[in-house]
């Protein structure tokens, strides 16, 4: 039996298209309008199902985008073969994101339709990108981390002293790409690489990545060996040693001109298609009440005897045609589309030589940004024939004819529609019986244990996982077929035919009769090996940063309290034979001492952050900002602060420990920043949204400009001299690795001198 041998059942495939990790939007090829959309794609989107439908493919990607998704979309309908990229996507509140995206073509009767498989790729280009940062990060015990993320960024990264300028930096991947080896890179210029990185522009665009966080470019750059190639570069700021430098990562853009090139080719195909189909297309624009005529094709001669420029020259021709008592259904029909609304028309046409034929209209309005009717397009059929014959027919069949033509329509669609999903998923699919053997695999459950359907079909599902997992996965098969389980997910392990061992992650789900009893399984299985590996890597550098922080607070420590000791022995001993100079430098000798001791107890505090004794669970917030008001009490008695807090706050998932030093943070820091000879007043309160809290520290303080609000964020970014408010500049950026941790997000909306409002988000999670 093959993979796809015997029946598919339509809820079996519902079950795969709904419960599937990958989004999936289902649309006409010929319009690009979405008919279907999964649970996934709800989620990547924001948009619900209802109003997914109706939409275009191009309105889920970015305005700057949409002709380039547009000729994409419209060269995979005309060629009909498997599409594989990397795309961006945008999402209902504005927000945009990177996804893989494989899409496909499906032919259901004379419908054609394209399905679109995106996964979510945002944080994994997110985490590649922070790699590359912190390699210019110069905290001496993460240098040799920084060093092999550097080394390791699958894209060429280059370091510019803009000033100078000349390259400081470069890692494998752009010694590999540009052809120089890592000892020429000081002595080339940045112009030799890109002649327009001159001394002065190198300036300017340290001056835009100050202003704006980042900057993108494309252009062309030149290898040693003189040969150009296009890339996409982007370049933001990092501070070097004391010095703000440029750090570039150059993506080579050649496979991206390739396809737009290929998009190119493509969109002469479908024009040269376009000329040569009998059917013949329209477009008309409505402009100031009047029909301007744009486009008609050579076909509207063969089918109404009247040339193309006949149409373009007369803009009402296609009306004066219609036959007398068909206008009226036109003009319904055109009320209709002047709504909104495509419509498709069936009307007979007095033709030039006398003959009356009929046609199929197929109308599709072009809107504008506010959703009015601005145009429209349309393909125009001969369907005389086919009127014919079913004129003879009508008499005898119709009903019945209507009615199997629904219900066949119906299962063709269903059944092709999850066919093709199952076929083209990107996870490993398996369906077992109640016995616990396959009764049906995909191929990429195949590819993923390296084996063939008739290696595996009918065998036990037990005797691809090793030894001594069996005895637990056999457990839980049990219990789901005796109704203890239902639908669940965990990780698990299987053998491939080298007998290596395969990590993934399970979502199975049983399989019932119409009596509701379990019949088997199904089950989605994800490939999450090199997750693990890398999981198992993190921890062990996690490891090896605990040991470097121990080291860093015992030896440095050591020498201040030596410090701290002898400035004192020589004040109390020595004090009194020091002129006032010598004092002054004694007092600011001890001053620094602490100094450096707070900045050590903060690195240490941030590093902490997310590493090490997080514990979730259940915190009532209100207990947390109570135990970190009592904490700050002698600050707020000695500034005569008040401090508001809603009543009652919410309970959230997360850690307590950690959350004291957020509100601890917050607090302290309007405290510190306050305005002179005005009492500080501070409010915490909360809103809930639906997938979250959203939590507000307010103050009637110094504020903060709003050029600086990402700034303030930052590790050892300070706004006033240590004199002004002292401190280390490390309080913000432990307050925001503290959401980050808890999958939230921080930000500021402040103005010089009119207080500041701290937001911050923590999710929900579900059950108490």
């Amino acid at each position: 039996m093959g993979v796809f041998d015997g029946p598919l059942k339509k809820d079996w495939y519902r079950i795969l298209f709904e419960h599937t990790s990958d989004a999936i939007v289902v649309a006409e090829a010929p319009t690009g309008k979405v008919v279907d959309a999964n649970r996934a794609a709800e989620e990547l989107w924001g948009y619900t199902k209802e109003e997914f439908l109706g939409m275009y493919q191009e309105e889920l990607h970015p305005p700057s985008l949409k002709g380039v998704y547009r000729l994409v979309f419209r060269s995979h309908a005309a060629a009909s073969r498997a599409f594989m990229s990397r795309c961006v996507v945008l999402r209902k509140d504005g927000e945009t994101r990177t996804a893989e995206l494989r899409s496909t073509t499906l032919q259901v009767g004379n419908m054609r339709y394209l399905m679109g498989f995106y996964r979510d790729k945002t944080r994994e280009i997110q985490a590649l990108e922070e790699a590359a940062q912190l390699r210019c990060v110069e905290l001496p015990q993460s240098r040799a981390v920084f060093e092999v993320l550097f080394q390791a960024f699958p894209e060429a990264v280059l370091v510019v002293d803009p000033l100078v300028p000349r390259f400081v930096m470069a890692n494998k991947k752009a010694v590999e790409r540009y052809g120089y080896h890592v000892e020429e890179w000081a002595s080339i210029r940045p112009w030799e690489i890109c002649p327009s990185w001159g001394k002065d522009s190198c300036r300017s665009l340290l001056d835009r990545c100050l202003v704006g966080g980042k900057v993108r470019e494309v252009g062309w750059h030149i290898r040693k060996s003189g040969e150009k190639f296009p890339v996409e570069v982007h370049i933001s700021c990092a501070e070097i040693s004391g010095r703000k430098h440029l750090v570039v990562v150059a993506v080579d853009a050649t496979e991206t001109r390739k396809l737009l090139e290929e998009l190119r080719r493509s969109e002469e195909l479908y024009r040269e298609t376009v000329e040569a189909i009998p059917d013949y297309l329209y477009k008309v624009k409505w402009e100031g009440g009047e029909l301007r005529p744009e486009l008609c094709t050579p076909a509207a001669a063969e089918i109404t005897g009247y040339p193309p420029q006949a149409y373009l020259e007369d803009p009402w021709l296609w009306f004066k045609i219609i036959h007398p008592e068909d206008k009226p259904m036109v003009r319904e029909l055109l009320a209709r589309l002047f709504q909104g609304e495509a419509v498709t028309g069936e009307y007979r046409a007095i033709c030039k030589d006398g003959r009356v034929k009929w046609l199929r209209d197929r109308v599709t309005p072009i809107l504008d940004g506010e959703g009015g009717v601005v145009g429209v397009t349309g393909v125009v059929s001969d369907i005389t024939r086919a009127k014919e014959a079913e004129e003879k027919l009508r008499r005898l069949t119709q009903e019945l004819e209507k009615e199997v033509e629904e219900r066949t329509r119906a299962l063709k669609t269903s059944e092709q529609l999850y066919r093709n999903l199952v076929e083209n998923a990107l996870v490993g699919i398996s369906q077992v019986d109640e016995e616990g053997r396959f009764a049906y695999v995909n191929q990429a459950f195949l590819d993923l244990i390296n084996y063939s359907w008739e290696e595996v079909g009918g065998r036990f599902f037990a005797d691809f996982v090793p030894r001594e997992d069996r005895g637990d996965i056999i457990r839980r098969f049990r219990e789901r077929m005796e109704g203890k389980r239902e639908r669940e997910t965990y990780e698990a392990r299987l053998l491939n035919r080298e007998g290596e061992v395969v990590e993934v992650l399970i979502a199975t789900s049983p399989l019932k009769d119409f009596e509701g009893r379990p019949k088997g399984t199904i089950a989605l299985v994800v490939d999450i090996s090199a997750m693990k590996a890398l999981e198992r890597q993190l921890q062990m550098k996690i490891g090896e940063l605990e040991t470097f922080s121990y080291s860093v607070s015992h030896d440095l420590k050591a020498p201040l309290r030596a410090l701290e000791t002898f400035s004192h022995l020589l004040q109390e001993e020595y004090g009194d034979r020091l002129d006032k100079k010598g004092r002054d430098y004694l007092r600011h000798l001890s001053q620094a001492t602490v100094r450096m001791a707070i900045l050590i107890d903060d690195l240490l505090q941030y590093s902490r952050v997310g590493r090490k004794g997080i514990h979730f669970q259940w915190v009532d917030l209100k207990e947390v900002v109570d135990e970190a008001l009592d904490y700050l009490w002698e600050g707020i008695e000695m500034k005569g602060a008040s401090v508001e807090v809603a009543n009652p706050m919410p309970r959230v998932w997360g850690d307590k420990s950690t959350l004291f030093l957020l509100f601890t943070n917050l607090v302290g820091n309007s405290l510190k920043f306050s305005k002179p000879q005005e009492p500080p007043r501070i409010r915490i309160s909360w809103a809930e949204r639906e997938r979250s809290y959203c939590f507000m520290v307010s103050d009637n303080g110094i504020g903060i400009d709003p050029r600086h609000r990402e700034r303030v964020f930052q590790v050892f970014q300070r706004l006033h001299t240590e004199e002004e408010f002292p401190g280390t500049g490390m309080g913000l950026a432990i307050c925001k690795k503290v959401v980050e941790v808890h999958g939230g997000r921080i930000w500021v909306e402040s103005a010089s001198g009119q207080g500041s409002d701290f937001y911050f988000t923590l999710p929900k999670r579900r059950g108490r």
